[in-house]
């Protein structure tokens, strides 16, 4: 690897990184992270020693003390990289979250409308309109897709399919809606 990347490693504290006789060659150890990283314009790709699998539910046990993830969630039993079973699990999560169609929730909106729906602001309507009868100043909750559940989906997701190495299968399942998945 070049210089800049060893250094980059270094100074990020993700391994120890020394020197060996050959020119540009070094001994990487003590690898404290995993994933991909991009140092002066270089991809490394750090890889766990175990499989993907087992490392899941280790993740699972440390942060519950008990398993979080049935066998049945691991759908990715085939991926060796991180990446690939980071996708697989989201979209299966995903999906399974998603299944009922978005979720919905209620939403308050204050705006100016031709009728009173919801409640009447009348300070409001004094203030703004000067008296006038119409557009009405009227807050009232509406009940919308577009609530920060639905958003948190879609970012993740919309980041996820942004990774170096996602898939083909998942991303063709990406369908751009604003649920996220199919």
């Amino acid at each position: 690897m070049p210089r800049e990347v060893a250094a980059g490693l270094v100074a990020a504290r993700i391994a120890d990184v020394s020197p060996t006789f050959d020119a540009d060659e070094y001994r990487v150890s003590s690898v404290r992270k995993v994933g991909v990283v991009r140092i002066a314009g270089h991809d490394v790709w750090i890889r766990p020693k175990t499989p993907v699998r087992r490392l899941f539910a280790m993740l699972g046990y440390a942060r519950a003390g008990s398993a979080i993830w049935e066998d049945e969630d691991f759908g990715f039993a085939a991926d060796d990289d991180l990446v690939p079973a980071l996708a697989h699990a989201f979209e299966r999560q995903a999906s399974r979250a998603l299944a009922g169609g978005a979720l919905r929730g209620y939403v308050t909106r204050d705006d100016a409308l031709p009728l009173v729906r919801g409640r009447w602001r009348i300070g409001d309507q004094l203030t703004r309109r000067g008296g006038q009868p119409l557009p009405v100043e009227v807050s009232f909750d509406d009940y919308v897709e577009d609530i920060a559940e639905n958003q948190l989906v879609l970012t993740a997701a919309t980041r996820l399919l942004r990774l170096p190495g996602v898939p083909a299968d998942v991303v063709g399942r990406w369908c751009g809606c604003s649920t996220g998945w199919r």
